[in-house]
């Protein structure tokens, strides 16, 4: 194979040697010590020492080691010698692997890692990425690669390109690529794509090697034929039409650029590598409110016939584009500003003019770069060199700000605001400037951010790279995995945001806000596990209405998962981003999640985030009562996971999750419920209450209460419900039998029933808790122990949305059935096809529905 490529490894079978040389890993010297047994278990024993007991739970757990019943390291090591000898190999190759990459072993592992398991640790991550693809590793190199090195030059695409067409380029494009640069450098340099990363469809990074030199080297069991690589890095933004290259010489970059203009047909444009920043930026917010030019009398031939924003000052801040055919845009952006319908606080409010210079219109968007700087450019395809200029010049003389090259928007408080963020993302601080390094260090002061520093030791003989924290490292000590005493070193300076730092800080500043809308000030912590991963709450509670509302504050990405959770707890919440920048937070905000990034927070006052807070607090209570049917179609998927025998049930799924799931469903099935287990937990309260109400013109209206509570279970036997847990629910029962709100709305002045919620009962303890009921009752009182079980409430459920137009026009006779149904002891699907059976009958309608269907049809006919 003369070209080998890490883009020949599609699936395991094509796994060998070459795979794990091409990532930079020392093979041969691991193939050699994995000959003799002695030596690999020696190698991986003095390894697996080095280990946290909770790593080598998570490293036995994706290799299908039981440590369950082993609570002593030592034990623990001693079980991975069962492991085959390939396995053995394998750990020491993948644990080289993640040396100086862990950081983004767990970003990628975030992004690209399964979904129904979540591993803390960086070597089982790294397995688990390689056991759903080989190709992963190589995306995740590529990716650590692009992040090691420092910004590189841009260019802005005159087009978007297809991520589709793009992907090309790591299959059907490969060979062509190759081929086009060799004869576009006159046959000096040989290119190829060596691997590539990918995201969301929206970004491609592609690792380029460069042969730089053929010549033999020395090595120690003969001279080797040595073709030396440089490497290009490529990166192109489909979505952002940006492409940035690392790496490359001027030379290089040409004839890429050339290569990617001439194969998808597009002009790219060189955005000027200086920073812009000498402008003023009242004159720039004042020109692109009025169209008054910062240099007066400078304008000559410049329309502006419209202008988008990407926010405004509308209700929930939409987008807002104004649009004249062939006439000048600025009266009606003066006329809107005057009514408060928008402005411009800072660069990045603008997405796009279009702008006229003599017969050529042309579209002057604006892109928002990850540093929190912004450019503008547009298409100078098919335009002659004169007016280009015009272009450049008069959008410079108007707004102040020039096209083609990256300004600063540091001047305006959004930009410090994303400036901030940008800093909180950051992984090392080869990327800044001295500019950067003022605030940068400010927040490293502030101890918002933690700068780590460590040493790599790189052993002379075999390139293996081990990493301490101790920067005065006694050499002397050191002794290489091969079995080498000779390395040098690297000082490596890694940076994270502080999250607990972050945290107290947001807490200082939102917790006012909280008091000023009758919240407590006393917010309390919970931890939440959504796919194995614990996740921290700040909940806040108004004890006059019993609303919760809650904080998340993250520096990580928000998997999908973690939102359809979010949707089940059905608890207002409110994101706090830290590092994330305005694309990907308004991705998420388009998919109707509240973020908002720690830079705002950071540099806003109590007034402001008041101001612009209140509003946005208001909107996200408004959404959990809107998003319900959302929430209980992600809690009906997810409830689907205990249809199993109870010892079968996924190990991520637990109770909090079912009580979640389960309210859910009862809220879109009965909206008027509250949820209580959680939010009072340690107190003696069911899981929660609801409460039914019906007309009917020939009986009395219904109005019965009933309380739940949910018995999740592993056991295959069932849920225990002990004698203590009876008493428990009887206690339950009695003091809402008390309750006098209950008695006031109740027809029957008393609670219903108490239904028991579980993914299995034990048969043979319902007859005793309703015996229970009967016993200790008072006489007067009915109210009776139900038994409902996860299969029934799903299937009620799919009964429910598959009828919810014909039941929401004849809901009383839904609900008195559904008071029937709850009123069984024992409910089952075929009661529930029994009341589905009335509720659907259209004898018994209340409300007689036009068949709008046959209507249309009609109407076509005639």
């Amino acid at each position: 194979m003369s070209h080998l490529s890490l883009l020949n490894y599609i699936s395991h079978d094509q796994i060998n040697s070459d795979y794990w040389r091409e990532l930079g890993i020392s093979v041969d010297s691991i193939e050699d010590i994995a000959k003799n047994d002695s030596s690999l278990n020696s190698s991986l024993n003095l390894l697996l020492n080095r280990f946290k007991f909770q790593e080598l739970v998570e490293l036995a757990s994706v290799y299908n080691i039981d440590l369950k019943k082993e609570t002593l390291k030592e034990n623990a090591i001693t079980k991975f010698r069962i492991l085959h000898s390939l396995d053995k190999k394998e750990i020491l190759l993948l644990n080289e692997f993640i040396n100086r990459k862990k950081k983004a072993v767990n970003i990628i592992y975030k992004l690209k890692g399964p979904k129904d398991k979540t591993f803390l640790f960086p070597l089982a991550q790294a397995k688990s990425l390689y056991l759903i693809s080989p190709k992963l590793l190589p995306e995740l190199s590529t990716y650590f690669q692009w992040n090691e090195k420092g910004s590189g030059t841009l260019h802005s695409l005159s087009k978007n390109i297809s991520f589709n067409e793009l992907f090309k380029l790591t299959t059907s494009y490969r060979k062509t690529f190759s081929d086009i640069l060799y004869k576009k450098s006159h046959g000096n340099n040989r290119y190829k794509i060596h691997s590539y990363y990918a995201l969301d469809k929206e970004e491609l990074i592609l690792n380029i090697y460069k042969q730089v030199n053929d010549s033999p080297r020395a090595d120690f069991d003969k001279a080797i034929r040595n073709k030396e690589v440089s490497f290009i890095l490529l990166k192109i933004d489909a979505k952002q039409s940006i492409v940035e290259i690392k790496g490359a010489t001027k030379a290089d970059e040409a004839i890429i650029v050339s290569y990617l203009e001439e194969t998808f047909f597009v002009k790219a444009s060189p955005v000027e590598p200086e920073v812009f920043k000498e402008y003023n930026s009242e004159s720039v917010q004042k020109a692109f409110l009025t169209g008054e030019p910062v240099i007066e009398n400078s304008i000559t031939d410049f329309l502006v016939s419209k202008i988008s924003l990407r926010t405004s000052l509308l209700k929930r801040s939409p987008k807002l584009s104004l649009e004249l055919d062939n006439e000048s845009i600025w009266p009606a952006v003066i006329h809107a500003n005057e009514r408060n319908i928008l402005d411009v606080q800072s660069i990045k409010d603008i997405e796009h003019i279009i702008a006229q210079v003599q017969n050529k219109k042309r579209v002057i968007r604006s892109k928002l770069l990850p540093n929190g700087n912004i450019f503008f450019s547009f298409d100078d395809s098919r335009m002659s060199n004169e007016i280009k200029e015009s272009f450049i010049e008069q959008f410079s003389n108007l707004f102040g700000i020039p096209l083609f090259q990256e300004i600063s928007n540091y001047k305006f408080r959004e930009g410090r605001m994303d400036k901030i963020d940008y800093y909180m993302s950051l992984s090392n601080t080869t990327v800044l400037s001295n500019d950067d390094m003022l605030l940068f260090d400010q927040l490293i002061s502030d101890k918002l951010l933690i700068e780590r520093q460590s040493l790599s030791l790189i052993c002379k003989s075999c390139d293996g790279i081990t990493e301490v924290e101790n920067l005065d490292y006694d050499l002397e000590e050191y002794v290489c995995e091969c079995g080498h005493e000779d390395c040098y070193t690297r000082k490596n300076t890694s940076v994270e945001p502080n999250i607990k730092t972050v945290a107290s800080l947001v807490k200082r500043k939102l917790s006012p806000l909280f008091s000023s809308l009758k919240y407590s000030d006393k917010y309390k912590t919970s931890e939440v596990r959504i796919n194995n991963e614990k996740h921290k709450f700040i909940s806040y509670y108004n004890d006059e209405t019993n609303e919760v509302i809650q904080l998340f504050i993250t520096n990580d990405h928000i998997r999908p998962a973690f939102i359809k959770r979010l949707s089940t707890m059905m608890i207002p919440t409110l994101i706090i981003t830290v590092g994330m920048m305005e694309e990907t937070i308004q991705t998420l905000r388009d998919q109707g999640i509240f973020l908002i990034n720690f830079g705002r927070i950071h540099l806003s006052s109590e007034t402001d985030l008041n101001e612009h807070f209140n509003e946005i607090v208001k909107q996200i209570k408004l959404q959990s009562k809107t998003k319900i049917s959302l929430a209980a179609d992600h809690a009906y998927e997810s409830l689907k996971h205990t249809l199993c025998e109870p010892s079968k049930v996924p190990e991520f799924y637990d109770d909090k999750i079912f009580e979640d799931d389960v309210f859910a469903l009862l809220k879109d099935i009965v909206p008027n419920g509250e949820k209580w287990g959680k939010e009072k937990s340690g107190k003696a309260f069911p899981e929660g209450i609801f409460a039914i109400s019906a007309k009917n013109s020939k009986k009395n209206d219904f109005r019965r209460v009933f309380s739940y509570d949910c018995k999740f279970t592993r056991d295959d036997k069932g849920y225990d419900l002990t004698r203590d847990e009876t008493r428990k629910a009887f206690e339950y029962v009695k003091n809402l039998n008390e309750n006098p709100y209950i008695e006031k709305y109740s027809d029957k002045e008393e609670l219903t029933a108490h239904i028991f919620i579980s993914n299995a009962f034990k048969e043979t303890q319902k007859a005793k808790i309703r015996d229970y009921f009967y016993e200790y009752l008072d006489e007067d009182l009915n109210t009776k122990g139900i038994f409902l079980d996860v299969e029934c409430l799903l299937y009620l459920h799919e009964c429910y949305r598959n009828n919810v137009e014909y039941i929401h026009a004849n809901r009383n006779l839904y609900y008195e059935k559904l008071i029937l149904l709850f009123s069984k002891e024992n409910i089952t699907n075929a009661e529930i096809d029994k009341i589905f059976k009335d509720i659907l009958d259209e004898d018994l309608s209340e409300n007689k529905a036009l068949n709008t269907i046959k209507v249309t049809n009609s109407y076509k006919e005639n």
